[in-house]
């Protein structure tokens, strides 16, 4: 993993979901992602959603732009690892 962000998304249920946007190389995997969150988080912070980009979304101050990882083209793009999360 080069960089990475976490942001809120809105839930359809309940309070707002974690989605982990991550850049790395080609071999980088949701899956790898959530197995590192899982070893080293408490269960209520493992993302549900983490998305592999090639590079992370910035501002013209060059900062992440959580917004942009908010936009419902990331989140559709992303892994929805709600299975993982719920030990299935």
């Amino acid at each position: 993993v080069r960089e990475a962000a976490a942001v809120g998304v809105v839930s359809d249920l309940t309070e707002d979901d974690l989605l982990v946007a991550a850049a790395g190389g080609p071999r980088l995997r949701a899956e790898d992602i959530h197995a590192w969150c899982r070893e080293r988080l408490p269960r209520h912070a493992w993302p549900r959603y983490v998305a592999v980009l090639d590079a992370l979304p910035r501002n013209a101050s060059t900062k992440v732009s959580k917004e942009a990882l908010r936009e419902p083209a990331v989140r559709a793009a992303a892994a929805d690892l709600e299975h993982l999360r719920r030990g299935l």
